[in-house]
């Protein structure tokens, strides 16, 4: 049958223009129609290039070994999925009409209607639901996290009026490492802490959000509705003024003066609180700063860092130790080679300059100044009830009192009445 185009089929080889069909199947292998279009497992090719098969398409030999080929495409692309259909999507590159500067705009396809969902400006940012982004990242819309999240620098939320607060967390949150000294950090181990309880009961407490620096807000609120409380008992407030007065304030400084500043701080010690009021102190996993001190000497042998510091580290094998480094912190298990020296395997950080932190802790205790708080309501009113009492006293004793200075004028009248007259005699 005579055809109105070129036919190359599998059952003769054929080299034309660099195409090399081996002989095979006896069905058509390639065509080009009379307009140009060129179509591969079709006979009826919808553009310049119509590839219609069930198999990978390839633009190199060896995809492990192959060298880097390029492919220019100055349209649209347009992606349909495995079941096919009008369902597609499609990217291309855009604008801005600069000399030498391109975007590229993805689109999806929404209840048939194509919506720009991703957008990656010329200057390097990332827009997600904008086709504006003036930051890195800009996304139009909610955003939701399920992984760890970090952040290098600081975080700014602007304030929306259609939203009831600014920044919501439900949840545990985790911390990501950050360079020692900053001023924000969260926790890459889970921050589920447990706190001593009364009558030998043990609460769970999950922790949202971890700070290691101060907090600056112009209020607080804490949920207090009694619609989510049970079991009301009335505090003794007695017993809650006896407690308090235990509890000691001290003036300290921080180990951490690149954390915490080195001014003098006028608080209290959790251990001491633990003591008379334990239900207001929590145990966490953290670090803690017991060495927090430059090495004698650091060395790196095959992967493997030995530092050997001053004074005793009061390390065991396995402890977790956090290590800083000029670029990052570091927090890995150790092996101790004696009082003074122990190493890490597998080291690929920089071994030049390496800051000794402190080991990782299970009982890192934090203070509960909500029930310190309410501790001190409860004394309070225990001391405005004994005050209460001693005005009532005070003024039983001012009445007896005004009455003793009555009784004392009426007999100084009476005694004055009572002396027998003085005769004259002349």
């Amino acid at each position: 049958m005579q055809r109105n185009y070129f036919s190359f089929t599998k059952t003769f080889f054929v080299l034309i223009a660099g195409f090399c069909m081996q002989q095979g199947l006896a069905q058509d292998a390639m065509f080009i129609a009379p307009n140009g279009n060129v179509g591969i497992g079709t006979t009826s090719p919808r553009g310049a290039l119509d590839i219609s098969v069930s198999k990978d398409i390839y633009l190199v030999n060896d995809i492990d070994k192959g060298s880097t080929k390029n492919l220019y495409i100055p349209g649209q692309v347009y992606m349909a999925p495995f079941g096919g259909g009008d369902n597609n999507s499609y990217f291309y590159v855009g604008g801005p009409n600069t000399a030498g500067s391109s975007s590229l705009f993805i689109l999806t396809r929404n209840e048939g209607k194509f919506v720009e969902s991703l957008f990656l400006q010329s200057n390097g940012n990332v827009g997600i639901g904008t086709t504006s982004p003036t930051n890195k990242l800009s996304v139009e819309g909610n955003a939701s996290f399920t992984g760890y999240t970090s952040f290098k620098g600081g975080v700014i939320i602007e304030n929306s009026s259609t939203l009831q607060s600014m920044l919501t967390v439900k949840g545990n949150t985790t911390k990501a490492s950050q360079h020692y000294g900053s001023s924000f950090t969260y926790y890459t181990d889970n921050n589920t802490s447990r706190i001593n309880g009364g009558l030998g009961t043990r609460e769970e407490l999950t922790i949202s959000i971890h700070a290691e620096s101060n907090i600056i807000a112009s209020g607080f609120y804490a949920f207090s509705d009694s619609r989510i409380k049970t079991d009301f008992n009335r505090s003794d407030i007695a017993a809650d003024l006896a407690t308090l007065k235990q509890i000691q304030v001290t003036d300290y400084r921080y180990k951490d003066p690149f954390q915490y500043g080195n001014a003098v701080k006028k608080g209290i010690i959790a251990q001491e609180v633990e003591a008379v009021f334990p239900q207001a102190v929590n145990k966490h996993t953290d670090y803690i700063t017991d060495i927090f001190a430059m090495p004698k000497e650091v060395s790196l042998n095959e992967k493997t860092l030995t530092v050997s510091m001053e004074k005793a580290h009061g390390l065991a094998n396995g402890d977790m130790l956090r290590l800083i480094t000029p670029t990052e912190v570091v927090e890995t298990a150790v092996e101790v080679l004696d009082n003074n020296t122990f190493m890490v395997k597998d080291w690929t950080k920089d071994s030049k300059e390496v800051f000794v932190y402190g080991k990782k802790v299970d009982d890192f205790r934090a203070v509960d100044f909500d029930r310190l708080t309410i501790l001190s309501i409860s004394s309070i009113q225990q001391l405005c009830k004994e005050m209460e009492a001693m005005k009532n006293e005070l003024s039983t004793c001012q009445k007896a009192l005004l009455t003793l200075k009555d009784l004392e004028a009426r007999v100084g009248k009476m005694e004055i009445s009572a002396k027998p007259a003085t005769a004259t005699i002349e």
